[in-house]
């Protein structure tokens, strides 16, 4: 059995999709049966569990061998997946499929890189066998700037740094591939687009899709601050978004690989193919 956490979210929805179009049967954990079973998948098993409740937990796991771990983005992320894994392990779960995240490690300059980083070093030392999905930052990130391409702008303090951003399916039939196929054990696969990308290539390519001109604007990391602040954002995650920012910047996220096509076994999706089937929302 095969237990999905996070099955809701942007990368855990699409995994859970591709396994029920594949015909696996498989479980998945959720705060709110109801709400899920609402999104009409087929081939799953929804079950009640909470990161924070070990009994919860126990019961979405009991009979389960292989689990992919996606926890929510929370300021003690490190300590939600420390408190799983020992779970996991107790129950006698075999293999976990850890979405990590671009540049994880111990001693990297952003604080999500090194609590995945630290949830990576406990699963080297579980025991359990694993692996681990470094995936680079989501396409899907670009549609919450709708309003900016419409008014013909696009802001981040990134400069001309280049990322290989990288659709949230193609991330998905990877975590497929690896909870369903043998050979995948002990690996850490660095998952990406097909092209790094700087924000004013992106402008570029929204303003060939849409007919008129979108602009990147390079902005101070204490402008974006402010907005994001501005927005109701927590503060931990504004400094944890700026920290992602300046590895842009300083392009320490901008190496192509290839795992989406060697591992997932698709096609990797282009920026252009990305932005077109989502035009509507820009328009």
């Amino acid at each position: 059995m095969i237990l999905l956490t996070g099955s809701t979210g942007a990368v855990g929805l699409q995994t859970a999709k591709l396994l029920s179009s594949k015909g696996i049967r498989y479980r998945a954990m959720v705060r709110d049966v109801e709400k899920a079973t609402a999104i009409g998948i087929e081939n799953v098993e929804w079950v009640r569990g909470d990161f924070n409740d070990d009994k919860a937990l126990r019961s979405a796991l009991d009979g389960v061998e292989r689990v992919f771990l996606l926890a929510p983005a929370v300021e003690n992320l490190d300590q939600v997946e420390s408190r799983f894994i020992e779970v996991a392990k107790s129950v006698g779960v075999q293999h976990i499929v850890n979405l990590s995240a671009v540049g994880a490690g111990l001693d990297v300059p952003h604080r999500f890189g090194v609590w995945h980083g630290r949830t990576e070093k406990l699963l080297l030392e579980s025991g359990i066998g694993f692996t681990v999905i470094r995936p680079n930052f989501f396409m899907q990130n670009l549609l919450g700037m709708a309003e900016m391409v419409k008014g013909g702008g696009l802001y981040a303090p990134a400069g001309n740094g280049k990322a290989p951003f990288v659709d949230v399916r193609d991330i998905a039939a990877v975590a497929a591939s690896c909870l369903t196929e043998p050979g995948h054990s002990g690996n850490t696969y660095e998952v990406s687009g097909p092209e790094a990308l700087s924000y004013s290539e992106i402008a570029a390519t929204f303003t060939r899709i849409l007919g008129h001109d979108v602009n990147y604007i390079d902005i101070p990391l204490d402008v974006a601050r402010e907005s994001m602040l501005n927005l109701g954002m927590p503060k931990w995650l504004v400094d944890a978004l700026n920290e992602l920012n300046t590895g842009m910047k300083e392009n320490r996220f901008a190496e192509v690989h290839d795992t989406v096509q060697r591992i997932g076994h698709i096609t990797p999706t282009t920026l252009e193919s990305f932005l077109l089937s989502h035009l509507t929302l820009f328009q």
